[in-house]
């Protein structure tokens, strides 16, 4: 769990203001805010290791949106497609 939240703040922090040129690669990303989440819906509410990894998942998830990343449900992620809205996404 400590390994997965460092990684994503680390994530978080290598990208700074460059929006546009991720010094993390985009799957890596990808495959952190998966885990992330994974945590946050496994772990009970009253765990404070929940509200650690849920916090991580947003904030992840918000730099994947900044970056041009859409998900769909199941958390398909990809591409934001030009003219569509956050939330569809077309193929990486």
């Amino acid at each position: 769990m400590r390994r997965i939240l460092i990684a994503a703040g680390l994530a978080l922090a290598g990208t700074g203001a460059q929006a546009r040129t991720p010094s993390v690669p985009i799957q890596d990303l990808i495959g952190i805010q998966m885990d992330v989440l994974e945590i946050c819906q496994g772990t009970r509410s009253d765990d404070p290791r929940s509200d650690e990894a849920c916090n991580a998942s947003q904030k992840v998830t918000d730099l994947l949106s900044k970056l041009g990343y859409c998900a769909d449900k199941p958390y398909h992620w990809g591409r934001c497609g030009r003219g569509k809205l956050e939330g569809a996404a077309d193929p990486l």
